[in-house]
């Protein structure tokens, strides 16, 4: 009797076929091609779990799991940056991982548990109103590394995607989450019906998106009102470090340099770019802020090539405080124009545990027990970089990211509102997480980025993918993995028009967060009325 309980209580613990079904459709979802249509289906599976559980400790626990599954089959390539950020054993950073896995994707646990009730009532609009916007609400709350979310599963999904420019990947999330709860309903009476009003409504929404879709993409297909060329360099080098500990620092320095410097001269060919590009940390010293002889020397050879180059270089580097009793290092971006102009900026949201340990201000054994990390300081949000062309009197505003700072939608439209920018540069380097999984999902989240504000987006790696995003989020000539390339292409430029997200900000997270509280207090003052 005993060893039954005990097999019991194994079983309850476990999560239920239906939640590893929808955890397994959800991942399947982001995956590239037509897998995003698995998301139309992938929470009704879990909808049935919740409505199973004969309790809300129950239902908590499924969400946990859905959220746990999720982590492991979407980011399992955090075990290979654990491993090269941090410097621990393959098996330890395996630990690490599936200790943290459950954390991720809270917003499952916090819902299961205040939505469970809501799945005994009879199907109607408002009911899966109040879902999708109970779950988009949560989810906009829940704090994330990536900033992850159901909607961005439409990223190959462009007449569905183009409403981001109206609520952003919230919004999605919303229509994704209402039609699965109504598909739901509709099949767990277990017999056909004919639709009603919300089967209908959730068609209507669908169409209503799509039409929206294609409306947005016909308007933005009229020609540029002018293009520019941009060469953006992929220099297939991953690790400074590794190249240091083989030559030494001195050396490895001028490797990586004479990397960039001859695929520079290869993009020179014709056409002549109007601007070159390289990705993030690619210059291996202090810009202009050399530290010792070496770097002096990098300095003045970069100078010298840029002088006979004659057009304008974004490149990524350290940049370094100018204060004398605390010196302290940033991952910088340096624009230097034909005329010599130099302009600096600083990143903004450093990744923690890669860039920063939070809390190690307060804790500095921190430091002395990891010493590979980063720890650099935080920039400010000072402006867009002024482009000068060679053939333009007129600077060009250009929004500068740094890595995870293409992630984060409202950084972005503040950063571009700011200056009216007309296109937008993201360096990276994406080495750290592995060939498979990491780079196509930041490349596919960074699309976003696009049609929320309606610019092109030029991403530059070290070690790929390189592309250009149109501002209709659609990718262009993306570059291959671990492969040294230039990639050159045509940017269309436009002028500086503002979206309704641009006006509004990211609203329609807080807005859903806030009318699921409302609804709450709503229902709460109703049930103390009738006691």
């Amino acid at each position: 009797m005993k060893k039954t309980n005990h097999f019991k209580k194994i079983k309850e613990a476990l999560p239920s076929v239906f939640t590893l079904f929808s955890a397994t459709l959800i991942v399947l979802s982001f995956l590239p091609g037509s897998a995003h249509l698995l998301i139309w289906i992938a929470l009704c599976p879990w909808f049935e779990t919740l409505k199973r559980a004969r309790s809300r400790k129950q239902a908590l626990r499924e969400g946990f799991w859905l959220g746990a599954l999720m982590s492991l089959g979407g980011f399992f390539w955090l075990v290979h940056a654990i491993h090269q950020y941090g410097g621990f054993s393959w098996f330890l950073s395996f630990c690490i991982f599936f200790l943290g896995i459950g954390w991720g994707e809270l917003q499952f646990s916090a819902f299961s548990w205040i939505a469970q009730p809501l799945m005994h009532k009879p199907s109607s609009v408002r009911l899966s109103t109040q879902i999708a916007l109970l779950y988009t609400g949560i989810d906009w709350l829940t704090p994330k590394l990536f900033q992850d979310t159901l909607g961005h599963t439409l990223h190959q999904a462009p007449h569905l995607s183009q409403a981001a420019d109206l609520g952003g990947v919230f919004l999605l999330t919303f229509l994704i989450v209402y039609t699965n709860h109504t598909i739901w309903k509709y099949f767990s009476h277990r017999a056909w019906k004919k639709f009603q009003k919300t089967e209908w409504t959730a068609i209507a929404a669908l169409v209503s998106f799509w039409i929206y879709g294609s409306v947005r993409l016909h308007q933005l297909e009229s020609l540029p009102e002018k293009t520019i060329s941009v060469a953006a360099i992929q220099s297939n080098i991953a690790d400074f470090e590794k190249i240091a500990a083989k030559h030494g620092s001195q050396e490895a320095g001028n490797q990586i340099l004479q990397t960039f410097l001859a695929l520079t001269q290869e993009a020179m060919n014709h056409p002549t770019p109007d601007l070159v590009i390289w990705p993030e940390t690619a210059y291996p010293s202090y810009f202009r802020s050399p530290q010792n002889w070496s770097q002096i020397n990098l300095d003045r050879e970069l100078e010298q090539f840029l002088k006979k180059m004659k057009i304008p270089i974004i490149f990524g580097g350290y940049d370094i405080s100018s204060a004398r009793t605390y010196r302290e290092t940033y991952n910088g971006l340096f624009l230097v124009n034909p005329n010599g102009d130099f302009q600096t900026y600083r990143k903004n949201i450093l990744l923690p545990f890669a860039e920063y340990i939070p809390g190690y201000q307060f804790f500095p054994f921190l430091k002395e027990a990891f010493p590979q990390i980063g720890y650099f300081g935080t920039g400010t949000l000072n402006g867009s970089l002024k482009v000068q062309f060679n053939h333009s009197e007129n600077a060009m505003s250009i929004t500068p990211l740094i890595c995870c700072e293409v992630l984060f939608s409202s950084f972005v439209l503040k950063a571009v509102d700011q200056d009216k920018s007309q296109l937008m540069v993201n360096i990276t380097n994406d080495s750290w997480f592995g060939n498979w999984g990491e780079p196509q999902l930041h490349l596919a989240l960074a699309s976003f980025r696009s049609i929320e504000n309606r610019l092109p987006l030029i991403r530059a790696t070290n070690t790929g993918i390189s592309a250009l995003i149109l501002p209709t989020g659609a990718i262009v000539q993306p570059t291959h993995l671990n492969e040294k390339c230039v990639l050159k292409t045509l940017v269309p430029i436009n002028r500086f028009s503002r979206t309704l997200i641009q006006v509004w900000g990211d609203w329609f997270g807080p807005f859903a967060l806030a009318i699921s509280f409302l609804g709450s207090l709503k229902l709460l003052r109703k049930k103390f009325t009738n006691i």
